[in-house]
């Protein structure tokens, strides 16, 4: 029987394939940036921007009639507004520029309490969260998803959170965080899985590559956020992935059919 012969090795350097293989690639990754309603966006440095002293720092409001626990919450704040849309002509806005191709908005839902929440990206409406007052035996429900947008075209935009509005009754909010994405020049070794993080541990188990059809790899993405403003997740650099390229790489099958035993 024949072994794969040493030389084809000159052919095997000389191949595209080979190159592109020893050569350090870079992928285009996903990052997630946490921005806290009072501490702000931790890599600009910009923070949410409120349209009048209607919005109140929900730590320090005496005359707040929402008190969830600030353990609960991220970094230990929100931000606290009411507004009634029955007497009220001006309206409530939260305001924050961005730049990136997803956005998420985090509030402390109020059980007891109606909230009616309008969505702009870029002065253009986007969605809405609605909930009539209603009755639980847990009264807030915190890291809750009032709006996701994952399909923005690259680039800078306005976010503007809107509450109530004009006609409307007495609704509130507690604004917790807001998370934006953008894409990042990254090497391999890096990877964010395209879900935005969750108060709870998970793992992924999520398709990596194929290589010309020699065999499918997939990689574990354990995903296990973190109370800190900067989240992303990575792929475990598995060493078994890179002996086994290399040895495709060293010895290829051979093309040849082995030679018949025997006289």
């Amino acid at each position: 029987m024949r072994t794969p012969a040493l030389t084809a090795l000159p052919r095997l350097w000389l191949s595209p394939f080979v190159l592109l293989c020893l050569t350090r690639l870079s992928l285009a990754s996903l990052v997630n940036v946490t921005v806290d309603d009072v501490f702000g966006d931790p890599e600009s440095g910009s923070h949410i921007v409120y349209s009048s002293e209607a919005w109140n720092d929900g730590r320090n409001c005496s005359g707040c009639a929402a008190k969830p626990e600030s353990s609960k919450v991220f970094q230990g704040t929100w931000t606290d507004s009411s507004f009634d849309g029955s007497r009220e002509t001006v309206l409530q806005n939260a305001t924050l520029g961005f730049s990136g191709t997803a956005v998420y908005v985090f509030c402390v839902v109020d059980i007891l309490g109606s909230t009616d929440i309008s969505f702009y990206i870029d002065g253009a409406a986007v969605g809405s969260f609605v909930q009539k007052a209603g009755e639980s035996s847990q009264r807030y429900q915190y890291n809750t998803s009032v709006y996701a947008n994952s399909s923005l075209p690259d680039g800078p935009h306005t976010l503007t959170i809107q509450n109530g509005r004009i006609g409307g009754g007495v609704v509130s909010i507690l604004l917790d965080y807001v998370v934006y994405r953008y894409v990042s020049p990254d090497s391999m070794s890096e990877f964010a899985f395209d879900e935005p993080f969750q108060p709870f541990r998970r793992r992924f188990l999520v398709p990596y590559s194929r290589i010309y059809g020699i065999w499918p790899l997939e990689r574990l993405l354990e995903h296990q956020p973190q109370q800190d403003h900067h989240r992303r997740m990575q792929c475990r650099r598995w060493p078994a992935y890179h002996r086994g390229l290399l040895a495709v790489l060293l010895f290829p099958p051979s093309s040849e059919k082995a030679a018949p035993r025997g006289g």
